[in-house]
């Protein structure tokens, strides 16, 4: 009679990689239906865009940066290569499925390594069946890799655990550095995995500790080099943990991300903003002293507040147990509601449905650290920072691997009831409480749909916008408008701009600024109406209004420097371009305009210049039919003034 278990060893490898083609052609499938229907599939926001951007200049062989890193850097410089190696966006997505498939593989060894072959297909279909993971595959976001990483990181443990041995252990080093460079809160977890290194060595165990500290280390290096050649500063890889520290616990915060005043929500122009206004309040210019102040704020919010902070923290506790709906980018709900493709149709399981379970299977393991640290650690880490920093979809998703293979564990426990009855009680008490949140939180508004409908409608309508297809953008902003988004209600008077009638425009962004004198978006869209009405000292009082609520804003500024150029401020013109390009150089209508304020307004004309911004807005994007144009154009004059 065979064992039990017998059968899935023998089938292991089919049925993992029939499993795994299964997942590569829903997910290619739904990458197609999205890319041809889903503009959010085919135009990467906020930090998806900062990504993008990035990686251009990395491939064009910009690796070392001006300022430290500002968020985990693996990926970007991973995207820069497949850039560099002529990938556009959909062939990006198409890899970021492989790695994704590719943690599935890495999630049944693990399993089948620790409670065999059974458990570890389950964790593997778990996983694969999660909405968080495979939706972020057809984004432009790290996901992807640190959750490649992550799993990697608990096969290597698991190697460590069956047979420790130095090679090992520094192969543990090497994929912990690694998943740090992926997300860089998994820093903090280093010397516990070093000890636990150690703690697997039968003698001398300091030797397997310090091995697995040194190559975690090592691996880490190139980003600590590359910020202290950027600023003179030791930081080990990133320099936004206080800023975003802060906006989780600071007044006002509800658990999720809390803009703060004076911050930009921009990824590049937010930690511009957050220095410079640490170096107000502190004198001092080092990033690190930024990093001590945001942190040093947040814990004095705590200090003043401290049954408010405790319920906070409580609150991000529960965001991550229970979240479905809220995205600090992307809503992939919405996207379901509005029957946009996206890449999650084919896994339906929330990883909310996961959380209670596997945290509760997770405890029952910690019974044995010796063997199981590595996945408490691999789960805990996420739900730590979630509890102190606030909550995102991105920052609970590094925890899936490890909660569905602790899930898969939980299940064959329940399975064995008869002889377990008190473990397969308190583990279905987990998938019971799950599925009552299901029903409980709507009920209370809590990561309620129409909470974030507004932003979702703006998004998507703002992408339709930049596309040239304005009666499509009408109607999202339409729905925006009606769901009280204040920006939604300034980009219809935008199309009434665009659609010839800046008079009507005017009117109704004048009216929108009475109720709203203190957003900047509104204000710098009034002065963009006035300037095209050629009202240009109304136009540069309306800016530098903007400006002083906003003041590193690289579109505000070049609409002022436009502005100042019809006024015969050539000098202040020029000096407004070059104040945007190097607050974000990727701003081609910066390079542009600037480019033409050389070759127009100059006496003599400054060709040479203005052909240098024109080729570095056109190599950060060729296909653009008016830089085109104006590089013709000034090749001409060059020629002209040659001979």
């Amino acid at each position: 009679m065979p064992k039990p278990g017998a059968f899935a060893s023998r089938a292991f490898w089919p049925m993992a990689l029939g499993l795994s083609a299964f997942v590569v052609l829903t997910q290619f499938l739904a990458l197609r239906a999205g890319w041809e229907s889903n503009p959010l599939a085919r135009t990467p926001l906020m930090d998806a865009e900062v990504y993008w951007d990035w990686a251009g200049a990395i491939s064009r062989g910009e690796l070392q940066g001006t300022t430290p890193f500002v968020s985990a850097p693996l990926y970007p410089y991973l995207l820069g290569c497949l850039r560099f190696l002529g990938a556009d966006l959909f062939l990006v997505c198409a890899f970021q499925i492989g790695l994704h498939t590719a943690t599935g593989i890495l999630l049944a060894l693990a399993g089948r390594r620790a409670f065999g072959a059974g458990t570890g297909l389950l964790a593997a279909v778990l996983f694969f069946s999660l909405s968080d993971p495979a939706y972020y595959t057809g984004r432009i976001l790290s996901s992807s890799t640190v959750v490649f990483f992550a799993a990697l990181t608990l096969v290597s443990a698991q190697a460590l655990a069956a047979r420790a041995s130095l090679p090992r252990s520094a192969i543990l080093g090497l994929t912990l550095g690694l998943s740090c460079l992926s997300h860089p809160p998994m820093l903090v977890s280093v010397p516990l995995f070093a000890l636990w290194a150690g703690w697997q060595a039968a003698d001398d165990r300091w030797k397997p500790a310090a091995v697995t500290l040194a190559t975690a280390i090592f691996a880490m290096a190139p980003a600590t080099v590359h910020n202290f050649r950027a600023t003179g500063e030791l930081i080990p890889i990133s320099a936004q943990a206080g800023i975003t520290f802060y906006h989780g616990n600071q007044p006002g915060a509800d658990g999720t991300y809390t803009v703060t005043q004076g911050v930009s929500t921009d990824r590049r122009q937010q930690n511009i903003d957050a220095l410079n206004r640490a170096r107000r309040e502190t004198g001092s210019a080092s990033w690190n002293a930024a990093n001590r102040y945001y942190f040093g704020q947040g814990i004095e919010f705590w200090r003043d507040a401290p049954a408010e902070a405790v319920s906070l923290s409580m609150r991000k506790l529960y965001w991550f147990l229970t979240g479905r709906v809220y995205g600090d980018i992307y809503m992939p709900a919405l996207e379901r509601e509005h029957e946009l493709p996206e890449q999650s149709r084919w896994a339906p399981l929330p990883l909310a449905m996961l959380t209670w379970t596997g945290l509760l299977a997770t405890a029952m393991l910690l019974r044995d650290p010796r063997r199981h640290l590595p996945l408490a650690l691999l789960t805990l880490a996420p739900l730590l920072v979630v509890s102190a920093f606030w909550y995102s979809p991105r920052y609970r998703i590094p925890a899936a691997p490890s909660l569905a293979l602790a899930v898969a564990f939980a299940l064959t426990q329940i399975r064995h009831w008869r002889s377990r009855p008190r473990a397969a009680l308190v583990l279905t008490a987990g998938f019971a409480t799950a599925s009552i949140s299901l029903f409980v939180n709507p009920g209370r508004g809590f990561d309620a749909p129409a909470r974030y409908r507004g932003q979702f409608e703006f998004a998507l309508g703002n992408l339709y916008m930049e596309q040239g297809d304005l009666d499509r953008a009408r109607a999202y902003f339409v729905r925006g408008r009606e769901a009280d988004h204040v920006h939604s209600a300034v980009a219809l008077a935008e199309i009434t701009r665009r659609s010839g009638n800046p008079a009507a425009a005017l009117k109704e962004l004048t009216r929108i600024a009475s109720l709203h004198s203190s957003d900047a978006y509104v204000s710098r869209s009034r002065a963009t109406a006035l300037a095209e009405l050629r009202r240009w000292p109304e136009a540069r009082a309306e800016f530098r209004w903007a400006l002083s609520l906003d003041p590193n804003n690289w579109s505000a500024i070049t609409g002022l420097g436009n502005v100042l150029l019809n006024l015969g401020q050539i000098e202040e013109a020029i000096d407004k371009y070059r104040n945007a390009i190097a607050l974000n150089p990727d701003f081609g209508d910066a390079r542009f305009n600037l480019a033409m304020a050389f070759a127009e307004h100059c006496s003599p004309p400054r060709i040479e210049e203005a052909l240098v911004q024109i080729r570095a807005a056109l190599i950060r994007d060729p296909d653009h039919a008016r830089y085109q144009s104006a590089l013709e154009w000034l090749l001409g004059k060059s020629g002209a003034d040659t001979e």
